[in-house]
């Protein structure tokens, strides 16, 4: 028994044990044995299924477990490990008086467990888990009881023990309790748990009386690993006293200066537990700093040997661990401390072991990560000694570890930022000069990580200016460096545009003379260089230092005339122009709202470019977006609309900060070029297939775009030309009409302005329902759904005059229509469940019906959606049945029960349909029914189900043999075997026969895959679905794939094959292997009248007759057997191939033999020349 998952609830736990009632598994049936006899006491005491009494029930168990006349002796073993594996499950979720209270009565029944050496595994993790849930409800008083007695402080000892049992299980449970213990706080004003000084003790005296029987004997007993391992457990939850701190790391010491290396890598990692618990605790700083600097200097000093592939790594891991602490605790101290422990580390780089050196390196990354920024103010001297060792770190003598010393370079530059500013050129210039060089090859990827490092660290124009770009004027002595152009553009943030705009716009000037002058593929190349270059746009303008200054008129200017001019650059300067927004925005916010990137805490960053600046730059674009976007809105109308997306995107950027006076002023231009036009293409004849879209929908997406900023007075106008778009013939029109509604619902400011125009927005609606097209349904769809949050609950006529459309929509090709009708009908069903008033007055074709208002429920709600099934069209007939299955699955638990039933047996009939779209919904209903409604509604109706939903068992087209067989194996696992045999016709017996047969081989496969233990063997992975109705109607059940029942069930094996050879094959030679194949082998190209002496079966194996006479050669002159060969042998067919005649008796496949064709072939001759083959040739199939 593992230990148990206390997050999940107890019902569904009770309910995994439940289910082996039948297992053959002993342990397994014991414990569903005893639940099923508990919870049948419970029923017949009228006793409520609680945390509470089950917990009484179970101790009541347990105490039977024990002898009567002498309570502290067991008796029934396999009586108290069930009761107490239950214990253990219930106890976490029983109330802690309860606990408070019966401890003293369970403590005694777990002592003698507890104590003895004898105790089952299983029995004892129990036992541990049920103490560890009684000790954590005791509160501060219950705590102060001595030891000496019935305590707390008891059991702790108690668990101590057992954590350094020699059994791995029990000795890792003791452990894992003794932690939840001790860092769970009993009391708020207890900082320290009060058992802590009491774990601390007991461990301190195992692991001195350990090292004092390793210093006689020199040997490691495996009990002093036990206690170090319970040592680290202590430091690991921070609950080591602080007055025993200073004892501790003496005696770790002393352990870490003997010679055994498991001692040493023990104590390395108890020493990771003091150090983080050190950067915790609430301890004086001076007092901090000082033990961490005595502790540090001791670790310092047990530096392993060079080549020592044990102990290094965990030394490596020690003092990166205490230098982070250290810095954590005092900033300062850290950074002067981190260049002692660099250099240490330094000399592991040369190690012979790779190993070594790889953990040498990874921790010089870790020292340089850790430093504190807090420290980098004025920590200059600290860091020119850094900088100086890593530079030396890239030297030609640590040329074996270039790689290594390349990242730690890199994690340098990466810490210091703008800092690395002198102290790091010379390192950033050496690994310049080493991309060059083409023996460091395989060095590549360090080098460009260090190099992007740099630039993110200095800036572009720093490193450009040691590793100059030279691609105007490349020569030897200044070498072309064409290859960081893509570094540039991954790493360059917060820079300045004005670097942009004298060191990457005259090289654009200079590329695109030469892509004027020249041709062929050096031209191609330049292009190549000068679409590289402007992917560096878009970085330099990621919070850049100076855009009110570089971002003036002129560059404007030019970025606006590339648009016009350029097309291949459009989404780089779209971007460009989007990321000057964006990058400010989202810096300019509140800590807590900016999720984008990790700002908040970037002190270097906020030194460098306050807040303050980003709102101004903010600001300062707000004031230049109208021009901006009046540029955009032009590039917009003159793009294709595959490639109009990143512009759209560049406009939503804008109007979020264009100020609300000019937005309106933009939404007014736009309408009026949209009502120009309109009327223009009213007077025009068609377009061209290969033209732009016209103008008016072109103003159409720029209205959606402007629908979140407009100002409410601009609502009316925007409705107005809402209801003039769905009027609209063209689908086009009116898909953007009703996106527009749809994001007008969705604009913060618009909800006055629709629950006023509300009935008016509904009454257009359902005028246009005769017009919509079916391009433009799924933004009908999503329209719809936001009328239908928005309805009054005193008037819902609106959702029964719309709810055909939803039906219907669930049928359309597009998926997202699909999905969006099915939401559309849940949301229709939970607003009608909210209750309300329906008029049929207002329901267009009710008018006159007289049927007045209803309430509004569930139940009119589904009589609504059933309407659909007495449709004379097997689309809407289909349609409505997949409409209430989701609908159905959505609100089963609130549907009256005789509606369900009713419901479920007039869609069932459905079965008995010719229609196959018909019959397909109705499975999807019938799959939904039979796993959702309840068992007692259910199972009535399987015998008028069964021969119904058999029916269609028979037909493969639809895949309708496989869901009707899925659909069974849902229901065989829902009501058991025996019910569904019970109701099964006869003639289908087989198909139920092979449902069996396929979960009993299913279960022997898990079975042996799992005693085989096998970690290569291969599982599919699960499927995910959108939702749990998707999981429903279209999951898998636990079968195997499908069989074909009406075959007879055969183990498949894989077949093998013995190779024709014409010697006989030797089955003991080491060589017989080599002649057996797993794939059948092709015979040898014999002639046709050849007999084989012997004849033989399909795996190639000889058989011989020793009661018959051999096959004799039929007797006959040799112009019979020419003549036969010839009636049997190929002729040509279409395209001169070889192909056999229709022999008697046979069929031939009419296709062409490629394999056997004759070295001769004989053609068949007659007086009017050569024959021609009988029968009409087939032709060709077209493809």
């Amino acid at each position: 028994m593992s230990e148990l998952d206390h997050t999940e609830p107890l019902e569904d736990k009770l309910d995994r044990i439940r289910v082996h009632v039948n297992s053959k598994l002993a342990n397994q049936k014991q414990l569903a044995i005893i639940l099923g006899a508990v919870e049948e006491n419970l029923e017949e005491e009228k006793t409520e299924k609680t945390a509470t009494s089950y917990f009484i029930s179970f101790l009541a168990l347990l105490e039977q477990s024990f002898s009567r006349q002498a309570p502290d002796q067991l008796e029934n073993i396999d009586l108290a490990a069930s009761a107490l594996y239950f214990l253990d499950l219930v106890s976490p979720f029983a109330s802690e008086s309860l606990l408070r209270a019966k401890f003293s009565q369970i403590f005694v029944k777990l002592a003698p467990v507890l104590g003895s050496s004898d105790s089952e595994s299983a029995l004892l993790r129990s036992a541990i888990g049920t103490l560890q849930h009684l000790l954590l409800a005791q509160d501060a008083a219950s705590w102060q009881t001595p030891a000496s007695e019935l305590s707390p402080r008891r059991g702790v000892v108690g668990l101590m023990h057992l954590a350094v049992n020699p059994r791995p299980k029990i000795r890792k449970r003791a452990l894992d309790a003794l932690a939840k213990i001790l860092e769970t706080r009993v009391s708020p004003v207890l900082v320290e748990h009060p058992a802590a000084a009491t774990c601390a003790d007991t461990a301190l005296k195992a692991v001195k009386q350990y090292l004092e029987n390793h210093k006689k004997e020199d040997t490691v007993d495996a009990g002093f690993m036990h206690a170090l391992a319970l040592v680290k457990t202590i430091c690991g939850v921070g609950m080591w006293p602080m007055s025993q701190f200073d004892e501790l790391c003496q005696l770790l010491l002393s352990i870490s200066k003997t010679t055994n290396q498991m001692l040493i890598q023990a104590t390395f990692g108890i020493f990771e537990g003091v150090f983080r618990h050190f950067a915790k605790s609430e301890e004086d700083e001076n007092n901090k700093t000082r033990k961490l600097l005595v502790i540090l200097d001791a670790v310092i000093d047990q530096a392993p040997a060079t080549n020592d592939q044990h102990l290094a790594p965990a030394w490596f891991a020690v003092v990166a661990q205490g230098v982070g602490a250290l810095g954590e605790v005092n900033p300062d101290k850290g950074l002067a401390k981190t260049p002692v422990v660099f250099q240490k580390v330094c000399a592991y780089l040369d190690s012979e072991a790779d190993s070594v050196r790889t953990s040498a390196s990874q921790c010089l990354v870790a020292l340089c990560s850790s430093i504190n920024q807090k420290s980098l103010q004025n920590g200059d001297k600290w860091l020119s000694k850094l900088a100086e060792m890593a530079t030396m770190l890239l030297s030609v003598q640590t040329r074996a570890s270039l790689v290594d010393s390349t990242n730690v370079v890199a994690a340098l530059l990466d810490t210091l930022r703008w800092k690395s500013d002198p102290f790091l050129v010379e390192a950033v210039t050496i690994i310049g000069g080493l991309r060059t060089e083409e023996s460091f090859v395989n060095g590549i990827p360090a080098l460009d990580n260090a190099l992007g490092s740099a630039i993110r660290a200095m800036g572009p124009a720093k490193v450009l200016e040691l590793l100059p770009l030279n691609l105007s004027n490349p020569s030897s002595d200044s070498p072309g460096r064409a290859w960081m152009l893509p570094l540039l553009r991954d790493n360059i943030h917060n820079s300045e545009i004005a670097f942009f705009k004298s060191e990457f716009l005259p090289l654009i000037e200079y590329f695109d003379d030469k892509i004027s002058t020249t041709k062929g593929a050096t031209a191609k190349v330049f292009e190549a260089l000068l679409a590289q270059v402007w992917s560096v746009l878009p970085r330099f303008c990621a919070l850049p230092m100076d855009l009110q200054q570089s971002f003036d008129q002129s560059f404007a200017e030019l970025l606006s005339n590339k648009l016009y001019s350029n097309i291949e650059i459009r989404p780089v300067i779209c971007q460009s122009l989007r990321l000057l927004v964006e990058s400010n925005v989202v810096y300019a916010e509140e800590p807590e709202a900016a999720e984008s990137e990790d700002v908040n805490d970037d002190l270097l960053l906020l030194e460098r470019f306050p807040r303050s600046e980003a709102e101004s730059n903010v600001a300062y674009l707000g004031t230049v977006s109208s021009k901006i976007l009046a540029v955009l809105f032009n590039v917009y109308g003159q793009t294709i609309p595959e490639s109009r997306g990143f512009i759209l995107e560049c406009i939503n950027a804008y109007l979020g900060i264009t100020p609300a006076g000019e937005i309106g002023d933009i939404f007014d231009n736009v309408c009026g070029m949209l009502h120009k036009a309109l009327e223009d293409e009213a007077k025009e004849s068609k377009p061209e297939k290969d033209a732009l879209p016209a103008m008016s929908l072109t103003m159409l997406d720029i209205l959606i775009a402007l629908v979140p900023y407009i100002p409410a007075s601009s609502h009316n106008t925007l409705l107005t030309v809402f209801v003039q778009m769905i009027q609209n013939s063209d689908p086009n029109h009116q898909k953007k009409g009703y996106r527009l509604l749809t994001r007008l619902a969705e604009a913060d400011n618009s909800f006055e302005t629709l629950e006023k125009h509300l009935d008016n927005i509904c009454g257009v609606v359902l005028e246009s329902a005769e017009s919509v097209t079916a391009v433009s349904r799924g933004a009908r769809v999503a329209a719809l759904a936001k009328l239908v949050a928005l309805l009054p609950e005193n008037d819902l006529y609106f959702i029964p005059a719309t709810v055909s459309e939803a039906v219907i929509a669930t049928k359309d090709v597009n998926e997202k229509t699909r999905t969006s009708a099915y939401n559309l009908l849940v949301l229709m069903g939970e607003k009608m469940a909210r209750g309300g008033v329906i008029d049929n007055t207002r329901i267009p074709g009710l008018e006159d019906a007289g049927l007045g208002s209803v309430n509004a429920n569930l139940t009119e709600f589904f009589k609504a959606v059933s309407a659909g099934l007495a449709g004379t069209s097997p689309n809407l007939v289909s349609a409505t049945i997949t409409g209430l299955s989701r609908i159905l699955f959505e609100f089963k638990d609130d549907v009256p029960m005789d509606m369900l039933s009713e419901l479920s047996q007039t869609v069932e009939l459905f079965l008995t349909s010719q229609n196959r779209e018909i019959v397909k919904s109705t499975l999807g209903f019938v799959k939904i029914t039979a796993i959702s409604l309840p068992i007692d509604l259910v199972e009535p109706q399987l015998s008028e189900l069964l021969p119904k939903l058999l029916h269609w068992s028979h037909e493969h087209k639809g895949h309708f043999k496989a869901k009707v067989k899925h659909i069974v194996e849902r229901l065989i696992r829902r009501f058991g075997f025996d019910t569904i045999e019970k109701h099964f016709p006869e003639a289908d017996k087989k198909l139920l026969t092979n449902i069996r047969k396929s979960k009993e081989r299913s279960k022997r496969k898990r079975t042996e895959e799992k005693e085989e233990d096998a970690p290569m063997s291969s599982t599919k992975p699960k499927k995910e679905f959108a939702s749990e109705y998707e999981r429903a109607l279209y999951g898998d059940s636990d079968s195997e794939d499908e069989d074909d029942y009406e075959e007879e069930e055969t183990t498949k094996r894989a077949s093998k094959y013995i190779m024709k050879s014409d010697d006989p094959l030797d089955l003991l030679s080491q060589q017989a292997l080599a002649h057996i194949t797993s794939s059948k082998p092709r015979g040898k190209k014999e002639p046709l009248l050849k007999s084989s002496k012997f004849k033989t079966n399909e795996s190639g194996k000889m058989i011989f007759k020793e009661d018959e006479e051999e096959d004799v050669i039929p007797q006959g002159s040799a112009i019979d057997h020419y003549v036969e060969a010839i009636k049997n042998g190929p002729v040509r067919g279409q395209k001169n191939k070889y192909k056999y005649k229709k022999s008697k008796g046979g069929d031939d496949d009419g296709g062409d033999d490629d394999d056997v064709v004759p070295k001769r072939p004989t053609k068949k001759f007659s007086r009017g020349g050569v024959s021609k083959p009988k029968g009409k040739p087939q032709q060709r199939r077209k493809f």
